[in-house]
């Protein structure tokens, strides 16, 4: 027998390594994909712990603050590349890193790209987002780097209207893309004619200690729509008004790098000023006539024709 003391207690020793994720006895790049696939819940892995007395928890608890966030992945990095755990702090002060959608859309194969941009002047060492959109009326694909490299790791859900990309640098200097290169680039395919709306609606960034960065939104949303698209085909449309007086707009698409001339003619054929004659690059355009001529007269009422050629 045993006898126990008045102040023994029962208890439960836990037993695990912190950050191993996928309990493999060994702390490598493969936990933080674990960490990454179990917290945006996709297939295949393991749900993410939510209990803070569960050990399986305090192993994925990288930055050990109790809570979960990308942070924590950050932590498990830093055990990594072997960088000393700070006092632990949980949100750091200082200017605001700024975050929106307002660079212009990309084009790759008819399908658009929205440019996601951070303003910032440390680096960033990790990331996460949460974006909405209306299913029905555009299909978002799975987010990617602008640039690829081994240092960032990229995974993303996207589901229900909801794209949740997640960005982790591997590298002990250098962050997530900031200034005039894109973080990430998103993918939308409109179904139809109808105007989409990309919104982003929450994210987190940390810093190399796995500590929360002060964040303000900047151009959180953006208008999708065909018009973003380059033109598939030179076109030339109606010029609007017509009749006019005493201006009118001609409308005009150019789908590949050309040179460009857009003339004026009267009835007789003959040609009265060239409103355009330069190299275009894909894209759509307008060109306004004040019915002058090239000397700057201007021309009698009357008939006019105007021609495209590339």
């Amino acid at each position: 027998g045993f006898l126990l003391g008045s102040a023994w207690m029962d208890g439960a020793i836990q037993i695990g390594i912190k950050g191993d994720t996928n309990r493999d006895g060994l702390v490598t790049v493969q936990d933080i994909v674990v960490w990454v696939g179990s917290w945006l819940e996709l297939a295949g892995y393991v749900p993410f712990p939510t209990d803070p007395e569960d050990v399986l928890f305090k192993i994925f608890d990288g930055n050990m603050d109790g809570t979960s966030s990308v942070a924590d992945a950050i932590g498990i990095v830093n055990k990594i590349l072997g960088r000393p755990m700070p006092p632990l702090v949980k949100v750091v002060g200082g200017a605001p890193i700024i975050v929106d959608l307002g660079a212009p859309a990309l084009q790759l194969d008819g399908q658009l790209a929205i440019p996601v941009m951070l303003d910032a002047g440390s680096v960033i060492a990790g990331g996460e987002m949460s974006f909405s959109f209306d299913p029905e009326v555009m299909a978002v694909g799975e987010p990617y780097l602008d640039n690829t490299t081994s240092d960032l790791i990229l995974q993303s859900k996207v589901e229900d209207g909801v794209v949740r990309p997640m960005v982790i640098s591997l590298s002990k200097d250098k962050g997530l893309a900031t200034g005039n290169k894109p973080t990430l680039m998103i993918p939308i395919t409109l179904r139809d004619d109808r105007e989409g709306m990309l919104t982003l609606d929450a994210v987190i960034l940390v810093n190399q200690l796995a500590q929360e960065l002060p964040v303000r939104l900047g151009d959180h949303t953006q208008a999708i729509n065909k018009a973003m698209l380059a033109p598939t085909s030179f076109a030339l449309r109606d010029n609007a008004p017509n009749p006019f007086n005493p201006t009118t707009t001609i409308s005009y698409e150019v789908p590949q790098p050309a040179h460009i001339q857009l003339v004026i003619y009267n009835i007789l054929g003959q040609e009265v000023i060239k409103l355009v004659d330069e190299v275009k690059t894909p894209g759509r355009y307008t060109a306004v006539w004040d019915a002058r001529n090239a000397q700057g007269r201007a021309v009698s009422s009357g008939i006019y024709m105007y021609r495209l050629s590339s």
